[in-house]
Parts: C-alpha cells; structure tokens; sequence
C-alpha cells in the first residue's frame, strides 16, 4: 500500500470507520489516480478491475466521509458535477475545465491567486477560500 493509502487508511481507522474489502479497494484505487476525479469517473474505473463490484451508494458514502476526515476536498465545477482531490495537495492552482469534453486539468495559479485576495482585499472583503476555474475547449473534437 503506497504512502497515500496508508495516510487514508489511518485517518478511518482514528475516525473508528471499519476497513472493510470495498472501503480498502477504493482507497488503492483512489490513492493511485494521479489527477481530480469524478465519483461516476472512479465508480467506471474501479468496477472495470477485477474484484467485487463497488455500488455506486458504497462510493457516495465513501468519498463522503474521506471529505469530512478532511482528506479529500470537492470542487463544485461548472460542469454541473463535484470532482474531488486529495486535500494534501495545498499548493495553489486553479481548475482549467473543458467546456466539451469535461476534461478538468489542475494549474499552478499564485498569480492568480494572489490578485483575487488583492481584489477582494480592495472591495472590503477578507478571503476565506478561493477556488478558481477558468472554461476552456481542450481540443478540436470538442470546439
């Protein structure tokens, strides 16, 4: 079990969750996934594995807890659906989302990130949480 997965498996077992067959398969295979991800995208992926089938209530419940553990974040994108990420990932970065294909690809973005807070510092308004997403077409398939 790599790094990430054992991270996860610790914080269920302090949080007195059970480490059961599908929350431990979910764990490998969501620790392993190296971008954002979708729960319909994950619950695709992993039932094409060999193993048990994860329903798709088992995996809701799943990410559900990891995000009040705090070990995932979700980001509401403006493609209508949540994505989720691994809160360790702290450096800053925006969210460049495919207006086609839905494609999400993760940015460095300090600049970004930094003239936001100065706007928001400008308008009266202390920043509690930025999450910035900029809608792009990927390719050509999806112009």
């Amino acid at each position: 079990m790599d790094a990430r997965a054992q991270h996860v498996t610790e914080a269920m077992r302090e949080a007195g969750l059970r480490c059961t067959a599908p929350r431990l398969r979910l764990t490998r295979f969501l620790a392993g996934l190296p971008r954002h991800f979708s729960a319909e995208e994950a619950l695709r992926e992993v039932n094409t594995g060999e193993g048990a089938p994860v329903s798709r209530a088992t995996l809701y419940r799943f990410l559900g807890q990891l995000e009040r553990l705090g070990v995932l974040r979700r980001a509401q994108l403006a493609e209508g659906h949540s994505h989720y990420e691994f809160a360790e990932t702290q450096r800053e970065h925006c969210h460049l989302v495919c207006a086609g294909c839905g494609r999400v690809e993760e940015v460095p973005s300090s600049a970004l990130q930094r003239q936001a807070r100065r706007l928001a510092r400008e308008q009266g308004f202390g920043t509690q949480a930025l999450a910035l997403e900029i809608t792009v077409r990927c390719c050509d398939r999806c112009a």
